[in-house]
């Protein structure tokens, strides 16, 4: 998830959240070795901040505070993507990010390629 950066510098820190989904693709060697919880953990740090499946109401509180904390544009979690997942991979890299908009009547994507 993420939270709009461009609301919150408008709106005295007052901003929408938004449920994004990041795609990581990493092409290499056959005989190349990649862990599935790298490429996890590469994806989930990106974001404002990770997202739980059950959380009590202090759980919840944290969590809304980090985000707005780190407010990010969907293109700001693709591009953090992208750099984390060049650090650690060999190989052609596909990075996609969908933000499901809450407050638009579209969604917004933000991709890139190696």
């Amino acid at each position: 998830n993420t939270a709009c950066p461009h609301a919150m510098a408008n709106n005295n820190g007052k901003t929408h959240i938004q449920r994004a989904i990041g795609e990581l693709e990493v092409r290499t060697a056959f005989d190349e070795e990649i862990a599935l919880e790298d490429m996890i953990d590469v994806v989930e740090s990106s974001f404002s901040h990770p997202t739980y499946t059950l959380l009590k109401t202090v759980d919840e509180n944290a969590v809304v505070q980090g985000m707005f904390a780190n407010p990010k544009f969907v293109e700001d979690v693709a591009r953090e993507i992208f750099v984390k997942a060049r650090e650690k991979f060999r190989g052609k890299l596909h990075v996609k990010v969908i933000s499901n908009e809450s407050i638009h009547k579209h969604d917004v994507i933000a991709e890139t390629w190696s």
